[in-house]
């Protein structure tokens, strides 16, 4: 039976595979409280990555950081994308700053 089978009169309620997994008013809820990353740790990342390579994150947690009860491996692996993202919007921000300072061509002639 679906929607078009109702009379105007009836109303259409949609049927939920599992009520109690609705979403609550409180949707932050479920997040988690990040802390920022120190310098250090970031190193410590860092090393990782040059130690195991990208995509090592279990290996990284257990040894780089087996003494933060909070960062996970996915937190690890965020933070390293989050890294890479940056560090690539930066360069390009760069190369823009550096063709817009060099001089135009079509002037020159």
């Amino acid at each position: 039976m679906c929607a078009q089978d109702f009379d105007s009169d009836d109303e259409y309620v949609p049927v939920y595979s599992n009520p109690k997994k609705r979403i609550s008013e409180k949707t932050s809820d479920w997040r988690k409280r990040n802390k920022l990353w120190s310098l250090p740790e970031v190193v410590k990342l860092v090393n990782g990555i040059s130690q195991f390579g990208v995509g090592k994150w279990i290996a990284i947690r257990r040894i780089f950081f087996s003494s933060s009860s909070y960062s996970t491996s996915l937190d690890i692996r965020d933070k390293w994308r989050n890294l890479l993202r940056a560090s690539y919007a930066q360069l390009m921000d760069g190369a823009q700053i550096l063709h817009s300072s060099s001089p135009d061509i079509a002037s020159l002639t």
